[in-house]
This record gives C-alpha cells, structure tokens and sequence, in this order.
C-alpha cells in the first residue's frame, strides 16, 4: 500500500501543483483584477483641532473638497462598490508645506488591491480667526394680500457675531435676512435663514463662519397695515375765469389717493378737505391743466395716515373755461358718426384724441344742450376714392343755438375692401 503511495510521487506533486496553477488562471480569466474610477467623493478632513487650537482656522480649497477615485480591485468586488461606500480622508496632522494634506482612500467594507484619489492632496489655506458685529438687513419678497401694505419690517436680533477665517470675515459687505411675506394679512413673526454677501452682492459660504445668533435663530418681525382709498375734496371757491368767461366743469384725476393705516384709523375717515387755497387761480381765458404735487396733498392728511407708494406723483385738476353765452364739449374722434360711407370702401380715423366743440346760443338753451353720439358725424358719401382726407365734422343742434367755429375736421382714410 505505502509503495502504491508512493510510486511516482513527483509525478503526483507535479500534477497537483499544475492543478492549482489551473484553478487559480481559470478563476483570475473569470474574476480578474480591473481599474475603476469614482467622481464626487467627499473629502473627510480630520483632527483640525491642530490648527484651530493655535487661534488659526483653515479652509479648504472648493478645488479639492471633492475628488476622483481610481479602485483597482477583482471585477466582482468593483462591481459591488458604490460610492458612499468609499473614504476619502485628509488628516490635518500630516500638513506638509502649511498648505498640503495627503487624501488617505480606503474602501472598509471590501477587499481591494489599490486605491488612488485625484488630486492626492486637499489644497488648505490657513488664516487667523476674527470676529466681527454687524447690522442684521430684514428684507422680504413676495406680495401681502390685496388692501395690505408692508410697516415696519425689523430683524430681531438686529446685529449677529460673526467669527471665522479672518479673510473671509473681512470679504462680508452685508447681512442679510429675508423672509416670504406672500399673503400676510396681519403682524407677523417669521423665522429667517442669515445670508451673507460680498461686495460684488454674491453668496458667501458660510460654513467655515460661525455665529452668536443660537439655536432659536434669526426672527424678522413684519408689520402689516391696512389700506382705504380716501375721496379728495378740493374747495374751488378761488377758482375764476377772467371778465366775459366762465368756470364749468372741474375735474380731479385721480379723485382719491390710497392711505395706510389700522382698520379703526381708516373707518373714521371718508375724505380729505383741500383748502381753497391749493385750487387758488384767477383770471382764466381758458381750459386749464394744475398739476398739484402728492406732498402737497399729504399736509391735510391726519397725522397717522401715510400716503402708500402705487399713488401717481401728482393729482391733476382740469378746469374747464368757456365764453360767457357758450358752452364746450369735450368729443372723442372715436365717437364721430361715420354716416354714407361708400360701397366697397371702409373709412378709418387717422386722428386720435378728442376735439373741443365750442357752442353758442341762450343761456337757457344752453343750460340743457348735450350732444350725443349721432349729433356729431361726418358724410362720406361723396369720398368714393381710396385717400386720405380731411372731412369737416357735422354737429346737429338746436335752432338757436350754433358753433362759434365752423372749422372742425377729422382726418379719414378711405380704402378699398
């Protein structure tokens, strides 16, 4: 039995050792060492205490806050990695150059034969710690539910403490809380994220700064007040035409201006009295445009109101002056009857606006004229070629009264369907 063993014996061992060989290429043919790479992995930083324990602070480059990692490993173990299952760590005790830490990658969970990270090192930049107070700036966006407008807006706290990496500290131009005012209705208090700002008004990252504002964080108190729009009552006493005319119609645009203030402030009031002074112009020919400065205006508003900023600058008054024995009327183009127009031919106005048409006639008769839209027209009948024309108006009136100009026109153009 021991010689059957034994017979050969280098022949066994060989073919034993070229066994294994054979397993050992088909399973590295089957599973064999590959290369691959991961972007975007996180660098971990560690022990920064080495450099934050001697009042300095640290950053690190954007460049070198992610990196590529190239795993060389068995197909089926590359193929098991996933990304957060790598480590990329930068050890702040192995600073070399006080700017450059080696990235150290490792893959706990798999066995692996090489691992490379690129860059290879986090790029630091040390610099001495600061702090620093400065204004908190409340700020909003969004738009408060109609008949609402923005009071007072306040940050609470109104000044923070900012520390960090001196350099950085000294590039914030201005801080900034800012909170969504979208449908207020009444006083609020909204929590608000702090954002810091260069001079060239972009974001600064902020986490390497740190700040005394605590847990409870930044509030910014809004105050909202209700709106009314309050009718103007102009006194027009001191408003005179000169010898032989007369004052008509005066007309105030706009009639109210809107006014901010609590619900019991608005409901006691309805309008607000202008003395006749502001209005106070003699000697009038004709029709007359004052344009009356919104300031002015405010003087005579109770001492709570304020005057809101959607508001034009300047009330205009129109007063309007005729002759005596006359009356004026104020005739859009656009409401000139067009009458006869030709077959074929459709007229369009080439003037816009209005026209004055001034009448006289009685007093009494004049007291009771008013023109409709068919008593001002113009007859087309004889414009049968396509051109442009000035068509002298037709004004129906009373028998006793008449136009004191007979040189009212329109332009038409005629053109052909």
């Amino acid at each position: 039995m021991k010689k059957a063993l034994t017979k050969n014996l280098g022949l066994k061992v060989l073919a034993l050792v070229f066994s294994a060989l054979l397993w050992l290429l088909v399973m590295n043919m089957e599973n064999p060492i590959m290369k691959k790479t991961f972007t975007g992995i996180p660098v971990e930083v560690i022990h920064g205490e080495v450099i934050t324990n001697k009042a300095k602070t640290y950053q690190v480059s954007d460049d070198t806050k992610t990196v590529s990692v190239e795993i060389e490993a068995k197909r089926k173990t590359l193929n098991s990695i996933r990304s957060e299952d790598i480590k990329a760590i930068a050890d702040m005790r192995n600073l070399t150059n006080n700017s450059l830490v080696e990235i150290n990658v490792t893959v706990p969970k798999y066995v692996i034969e090489d691992a490379k990270a690129t860059p290879a090192n986090v790029q630091v930049s040390i610099d001495a710690n600061k702090s620093r107070k400065m204004a908190i700036t409340a700020v909003t966006s969004g738009t408060l539910r109609d008949g609402y407008v923005l009071g007072e807006v306040k940050a609470d706290p109104e000044k923070v403490e900012i520390s960090g990496p001196e350099t950085l500290v000294n590039s914030i131009s201005k801080v900034v809380a800012e909170v969504d005012v979208s449908g207020l209705s009444q006083d609020e208090e909204l929590n608000a994220e702090l954002i810091m700002y260069d001079a060239n008004n972009k974001i600064i990252d902020s986490t390497m700064l740190e700040t005394n504002i605590g847990q409870k964080g930044t509030i910014v108190k809004v105050s909202v007040k209700k709106t009314a729009a309050v009718k103007l009552d102009f006194d027009t006493s001191l408003v005179k035409a000169a010898a032989g005319y007369q004052v008509e119609e005066i007309t105030i645009e706009p009639q109210t201006v809107r006014i901010s203030g609590t619900t019991e402030q608005l409901a006691s009031i309805s309008n607000i009295e202008i003395p006749a002074g502001v209005l106070a112009v003699s000697g009038l020919e004709e029709k007359t445009e004052k344009n009356i400065p919104l300031e002015e205006i405010a003087e005579y508003l109770p001492d709570w109101a304020e005057v809101i900023e959607d508001n034009p600058g300047n009330i205009v008054v129109t007063i309007g002056i005729s002759m005596q024995g006359t009356k004026n009327f104020e005739v859009p183009f656009s409401s000139i009857y067009l009458k006869n127009v030709p077959t074929g031919f459709k007229a369009v106005l080439g003037t816009t606006g209005s026209v004055e048409i001034v009448v006289q006639g009685p007093e009494e008769e004049l007291e009771k004229l008013e023109l409709d839209q068919s008593d001002v027209s113009v007859n087309l009948l004889t414009y049968t070629t396509a051109g442009t024309y000035e068509v002298p108006l037709e004004v129906n009136l009373p028998e006793k009264c008449s136009l004191v100009s007979n040189n009212y026109t329109i332009q038409i153009t005629m053109e052909k369907q």
